[in-house]
């Protein structure tokens, strides 16, 4: 998968991620950390919308966090936001070594989550348009790259990480992004909604604070698997700020999916869905790192899917 990286050539958007983990003690993780120079804190159900992220939480979760004795075992590391500068990568590393150190591990239940501060983006609008779009066309694939170390579905999956390509293929074509001043809430609430909390991307507090926040990932304490995926969500940001998908064939092949009995995806085979994978990387990659590094994951994933 290629070495890990302490620079991968964007800085444009602040970004996070949340790391989850079954089997470690919070209270004895809080003891570990203090003795690094990584700022973090261990709290109780920091989440909100006025959270500034400004420190690492060491925190609970519902799905992995129980209670053994005067223990509390299994949670999360929500990290602050970052924008890739080596010290940011180091963290990232430094929090992973950590973890498994004192005895963490993931499960069907954990999830790896990736948050993005979307305020630098210019073309609000059509960013949403060229978003819905290309998430209509190859979420599947998408899926599939983000499962990371291994193909499998978390069990939480329709819960906390829905996908939503089929909804958005029914109404995203329909939603003038151009002259309707109204065009979010139509692309969250009207008919199905879409891209709110717990789908596998979420712009729910976008309105609030400009946030996007990707929920696909399977959970995994590998550092470059959680840099791929970092890097993957904020190459894709940066390709639809940057105008580099082709809007018309994205519109297109929404409208020819919308014609079959079927939706396309259902007959793909899976030479099928690696060429479009490979064009997705080809389109947002910024260099040849970028490329090795998205088709080696997807690879990995794809090595250990069950065969049809």
């Amino acid at each position: 998968m290629g070495r890990y990286r302490y620079d991968i050539g964007l800085n444009k958007y602040p970004y996070g991620t949340e790391v989850e983990f079954i089997n470690a003690s919070l209270q004895q993780l809080e003891q570990e950390f203090k003795k690094t120079t990584i700022p973090i804190a261990l709290v109780f159900d920091h989440k909100g919308s006025d959270t500034i992220y400004n420190k690492n939480y060491l925190d609970t979760d519902g799905t992995v966090s129980s209670q053994i004795g005067n223990e509390i075992v299994g949670g999360e590391v929500s990290t602050r936001l970052y924008q890739n500068k080596e010290i940011d990568w180091m963290e990232i590393e430094e929090i992973c070594n950590q973890l498994i150190e004192n005895g963490a591990s993931v499960n069907e239940r954990c999830s790896n989550q990736i948050n993005i501060n979307l305020t630098p983006i210019t073309k609000k609008a059509l960013f949403m348009e060229t978003l819905s779009k290309v998430v209509a066309v190859y979420e599947g694939e998408m899926e599939d790259f983000y499962m990371g170390d291994r193909y499998g579905q978390r069990k939480e999956r329709y819960t906390y990480a829905r996908p939503i390509r089929v909804d958005l293929i029914g109404k995203v074509n329909k939603i003038d992004f151009r002259e309707n001043k109204d065009y979010l809430y139509d692309l969250l609430y009207r008919n199905r909604a879409t891209f709110v909390r717990r789908d596998g991307i979420s712009l729910q507090d976008y309105r609030i604070n400009g946030r996007m926040e990707i929920r696909y990932p399977n959970g995994t304490l590998n550092k470059k698997t959680i840099q791929n995926n970092i890097n993957f969500s904020l190459k894709l940001v940066d390709a639809i700020e940057e105008e580099k998908f082709d809007l018309e064939r994205l519109t297109g092949e929404i409208n020819q999916e919308l014609e079959m009995d079927q939706y396309w995806y259902d007959y793909r085979s899976e030479e099928e869905h690696y060429k479009r994978l490979e064009s997705l990387v080809t389109t947002i990659a910024t260099s040849s790192e970028d490329t090795n590094d998205f088709m080696t994951q997807y690879e990995k994933v794809l090595s250990t899917k069950p065969k049809r």
